[in-house]
């Protein structure tokens, strides 16, 4: 059986509040607001901006650091900057950059040119003096020059075990030990059994060079506590004439090092030469 149909369709019927009456019924009369303006209306374009000279001009060259320094500083007075950099918080003080010192120049006083030639003349004499090891006192004449007389120094007697060596040419060359000088070498020999002997090579050098070498070694070996030191100073064969540092070497060691040593003895060849010593170090 086909169903019946509602009578009536949905929707067509106006909806009734609990007010009373239908809802477009109450609409009617109130005002929602103003109207809004047309939005196909055309604003006002603003007005274009009018720009200067200045900007409108060609761009300019990038200065360096230095230029826009100092076009900063340019209308700065310079006792400000100068406060601003070493001044402190609470100072009342300006400094004057204006005002030199007064000074009183004597009349007797020599012109710029002369003062100048007299400074080269004493920068030359000094160069002088540099390069011939000095003048020890000038006179009037400036062709002639009065020495200092030389101080002799005596010898003071030696505190040293073993003999002096005779510093002749002739004498160095034929060498004879004596009893001090054979024992010293005997607790050489027992001592270098047991420990390592340093030694200190000055063949070749100059004599002031040999003399501050020596010395270092000498004063370092002493500190640590060594008994031994073995100088190879050379025959002098390479030497021009007679030996140089041999003698040199003995002087040294029997008159500044004879306060730290207790004697040396020469390391003498059959022929009676020798190239080195050995030195017996106090502990």
């Amino acid at each position: 059986m086909a169903k019946k149909k509602k009578s009536g369709q949905r929707g067509t019927e106006s909806k009734s509040t609990s007010f009373g009456g239908s809802l477009k019924d109450q609409l009617k009369g109130i005002k929602v607001g103003k109207e809004l303006p047309h939005r196909d209306a055309q604003e006002p374009e603003p007005e274009p901006i009018e720009y200067g000279k200045e900007a409108q001009a060609a761009p300019q060259e990038k200065l360096t650091d230095e230029q826009l320094f100092a076009q900063a500083v340019d209308g700065i007075d310079r006792a400000d900057l100068y406060k601003g950099k070493y001044g402190m918080p609470g100072d009342d003080w300006e400094p004057d950059f204006y005002k030199q010192p007064e000074v009183e120049v004597p009349e007797d006083a020599p012109s710029p040119e002369d003062a100048r030639a007299k400074l080269e003349e004493l920068r030359d004499q000094r160069m002088l003096e540099l390069a011939m090891g000095g003048i020890d006192q000038r006179i009037e004449n400036p062709k002639y020059y009065v020495p200092e007389p030389k101080v002799t120094v005596e010898k003071q007697p030696s505190n040293l075990r073993t003999p002096r060596l005779d510093k002749d040419p002739e004498s160095l060359d034929s060498v004879k030990l004596s009893g001090e000088q054979k024992e010293l070498l005997k607790r050489f020999k027992k001592y270098e059994r047991e420990h390592r002997v340093p030694e200190v090579n000055v063949r070749g050098e100059s004599k002031a060079e040999a003399l501050e070498r020596v010395q270092a070694v000498l004063q370092t070996c002493v500190s640590r506590g060594d008994g031994f030191l073995r100088i190879i100073h050379g025959k002098g064969k390479q030497s021009e004439g007679d030996a140089v540092l041999k003698p040199a070497i003995l002087e040294w060691l029997e008159g500044d090092a004879s306060q730290y040593i207790i004697g040396y003895a020469p390391i003498v060849e059959r022929d009676g030469r020798f190239g080195s010593v050995i030195v017996e170090l106090k502990r």
